[in-house]
């Protein structure tokens, strides 16, 4: 599959979401029932990574504003900010599709969504993304492409890391 004919747009209304299985019922399920309706109320904002023309979902990622207290992150710069939230864009679902599992498309959709929250946090304070891996080898996923632990499956990146590697 070339990467030159794969586009991420919002989620709509015409994407065939109901053959997607990813392996993780919950991240099915929210696709299928939840994902356009949140999308559309604003309690999510649900990105999907199809081919050019077609309307197949191969994964799919969506991100909320939260916050998390100083105490948990070990980045310097963040610990400092000691009694405060720490505004975050939170990576609240993450999924590809078995079809398309290992072939790379899973750390494709990441520097995607990556540099979607760098977009967002220019319009939006936020000084990292958080992600809740949705179990260990998830987390592992994550953590070899430079996330830091930051609670049992929860992990960080800062954001100020995110515009460094990508030169935003």
């Amino acid at each position: 599959m070339e990467l030159e004919n794969l586009i991420i747009e919002d989620i709509s209304r015409s994407h065939e979401r109901d053959f997607f299985s990813c392996g993780i019922g919950n991240l099915d399920n929210y696709l299928k029932f939840d994902a356009r309706r949140h999308h559309n109320d604003g309690i999510n904002h649900t990105k999907i990574l199809t081919q050019k023309g077609m309307k197949e979902i191969i994964g799919y990622f969506s991100c909320a504003a939260a916050s998390v207290t100083s105490n948990f992150f070990q980045d310097k710069t963040l610990k400092k900010i000691r009694g405060y939230e720490i505004p975050c864009i939170k990576l609240t679902r993450f999924a590809i599709d078995r079809r398309y599992q290992g072939r790379g498309l899973g750390q494709y959709l990441l520097i995607c969504a990556l540099k979607h929250v760098c977009k967002v946090s220019e319009n939006l304070g936020a000084a990292a993304v958080i992600i809740d891996a949705k179990n260990s080898s998830a987390k592992e996923f994550y953590i070899k492409n430079g996330f830091y632990e930051l609670s049992d499956l929860c992990v960080y990146l800062p954001i100020r890391e995110v515009r460094r590697s990508f030169k935003l």
